[in-house]
């Protein structure tokens, strides 16, 4: 259920008939990107800040997702900041091939209850990829339940996009 909790708040939070109510408030992660006037390879920045609840706050986690000799073709090596039971991918997360990401809620006025969940999506697009191309294509697959705005960055390619 925690993997879902991006979808979960979205239907409670547009269902006027629900009689219960999220034991916190939602709030806005911002982004900022910086970069050297003389080009990405002078110098870069990208700054996040996760505001999404002062009651999980003080439970985040650093995780770092490593396969064992063998079983690196069916699990990713990967890392980030981890909200209390749910996947390396929903927050700050970034993999051995370079690739960094942060990701801002949006809460669409509809939410498809059969729709993909968003840590699942990302997860896969971060983790699982090598390229900065690779992982476009999977943020972009269709069949999301909710949304999000993706902020990703390839250091090997020297690449940053946003996606929503």
């Amino acid at each position: 259920v925690a993997n879902l909790i991006n979808e979960i708040d979205s239907l409670i939070s547009h269902d006027h008939r629900a009689t219960f109510t999220l034991p916190w408030e939602m709030t806005h992660c911002s982004d900022e990107y910086a970069m050297s006037p003389s080009g990405f390879e002078s110098g870069f920045a990208h700054g996040h800040n996760d505001d999404w609840s002062q009651v999980a706050a003080s439970f985040l986690y650093f995780l770092a997702v490593s396969p064992l000799p063998g079983a690196e073709a069916i699990v990713s090596r990967c890392a980030g900041l981890v909200y209390p039971g749910s996947l390396v991918g929903w927050s700050a997360t970034w993999n051995s091939h370079g690739t960094f990401s942060t990701q801002n809620t949006l809460l669409p006025m509809v939410t498809r209850p059969s729709g993909l969940g968003c840590v699942f999506i990302q997860r896969r697009a971060i983790c699982d990829t090598k390229s900065m191309s690779d992982a476009l294509v999977a943020l972009t697959r269709p069949g999301w339940s909710s949304g999000a705005s993706l902020n990703v960055i390839h250091l090997g390619e020297k690449r940053m996009a946003n996606v929503e």
